[in-house]
């Protein structure tokens, strides 16, 4: 079964070639580094054939290529590097071209994008031939919703009981393949510790924050990994909420409670950092006030920042990494390899911007790859995932459950929380 772009053109084994060619290019300035770097060559072998031949085995590289979303290498093959493609109208405009059952029409930055169903898509469908995408303020969509001014939305866990009482929509529920954490700038001398980094997580009560701002809707998070996911342990040892032994922890690390209650260290220095979050998770924006308060209980003195998300990637990634620590979320992939995001080679390009360093899991992530034995290899993974757990790299947060309300008269809903309209080809609408 033959597939083509949206502007009619045919899509083909070249087009995998030049995808994958943009991940090679010497100036990729992407967070995919590692995707493809044991390629050594690709090439297109027959119109709908690609081979690889690899530097060195790498079990990873199906995983790999679901992450790269094919690019037309008749609209961009003529760009010899990775800044010419970033500034490209395909790239940059309602120009966008891509393979999927819709057609983007036009947008306007902060308020919607508008879909068109293809008649010419390779599959059954789509049946709904308009589709806009509203983009914005969660309550002003909640408020849309009320009014029966939207088909679909994406619900807050602290929305669900005001969007269950609302007639005519349905709720789906499913836990979310990922989990919201807290990340500490490793580059700064107050996080260079795993006792440090453990205190922090045991002065923080992650249970009352899945209760009390998400009306229970998660489970406290310990591991680097989905519940649902291959490599997934239990055995590793939960971490508390004990404020007294975060305190004798933070003691044997040189901090102790002043007079005033606050937390310092034998110059005086007062332990004290910055959390910073994007403004659009409005789940994060309340929780890391919360965490605030409960560091506050033990002295340590917590500044809370938030930014419209464009400038938060800028500030935490390189070449900047202008931050103390973080409050973000991470959506996993189904290969649960974790190279990318605690590989201390990615530190300097890549998506390690917490500067984690670890010769045991750089070692554990590396072989992985070279494993061709499934179950050897995500025993591998499951131990670099209990080193990662072990230092304490972040404060695993929670893992958190997402709901989506549909219109009632939309048939063949599905909902996968990987995919905001999971499937949506396949939906039809009841008159």
């Amino acid at each position: 079964m033959m597939c083509f772009f949206s502007d009619g053109e045919q899509l083909t084994a070249d087009d995998v070639v030049f995808t994958v060619g943009i991940y090679l290019m010497e100036d990729y300035a992407g967070t995919s580094t590692t995707l493809f770097e044991r390629v050594e060559n690709v090439e297109a072998t027959d119109e709908y054939e690609v081979t690889f031949t690899m530097s060195e085995p790498d079990a990873a590289l199906t995983a790999s290529l679901e992450q790269a979303p094919i690019v037309p290498e008749h609209v961009l093959g003529d760009l010899e590097t990775y800044a010419d493609i970033e500034e490209h109208e395909a790239s940059t405009t309602d120009a966008v071209i891509g393979a999927g059952p819709y057609v983007m029409t036009d947008w306007t930055v902060g308020q919607y994008i508008n879909y068109e169903a293809r008649d010419d898509y390779h599959n059954e469908g789509p049946y709904i031939q308009n589709i806009t995408w509203r983009v914005g303020d969660t309550d002003a969509q909640l408020a849309m919703l009320q009014a029966g001014e939207l088909d679909i939305m994406n619900a807050a866990p602290q929305d669900v009981v005001t969007v269950e009482a609302i007639d005519g929509y349905n709720l789906a529920e499913e836990p979310q393949f990922g989990y919201n954490y807290i990340g500490y700038n490793q580059r700064n001398e107050l996080f260079e510790s795993a006792d440090v980094r453990r205190a922090l997580t045991m002065a923080i009560d992650r249970e009352a924050i899945i209760e009390g701002i998400m009306d229970g809707h998660g489970t406290v998070a310990e591991f680097p990994h989905s519940p649902e996911g291959p490599i997934y342990s239990d055995e590793i040892d939960s971490i508390p909420f004990d404020q007294e032994g975060a305190l004798e922890l933070l003691a044997e690390e040189g901090w102790e409670q002043n007079d005033s209650g606050q937390l310092v260290n034998g110059d005086g220095d007062v332990f004290a950092f910055s959390l910073l979050t994007n403004s659009e998770a409005l789940v994060r924006t309340d929780w890391i006030v919360a965490v605030q308060q409960m560091l506050g209980e033990i002295g340590i003195e917590v500044e809370t920042e938030t930014m419209e998300f464009g400038a938060y990637l800028d500030r935490i990634n390189p070449p900047n990494w202008d931050f103390d620590a973080i409050a973000g979320a991470w959506s996993l992939s189904l290969d649960p390899n974790m190279e990318s995001l605690f590989h201390s080679r990615n530190i300097e390009s890549g998506q390690n911007n917490i500067a984690y360093e670890s010769e045991e899991f750089d070692e554990l992530s590396t072989d992985n790859r070279a494993i061709l034995d499934v179950d050897e290899r995500m025993e591998t993974l499951q131990q670099a995932a209990m080193q990662v757990a072990e230092d304490q790299v972040y404060t695993f947060m929670y893992y958190p459950t997402e709901f989506q309300a549909y219109r009632d008269n939309i048939q063949n809903h599905s909902y996968n929380s990987r995919a905001g309209l999971f499937r949506v080809q396949e939906w039809w609408i009841e008159e």
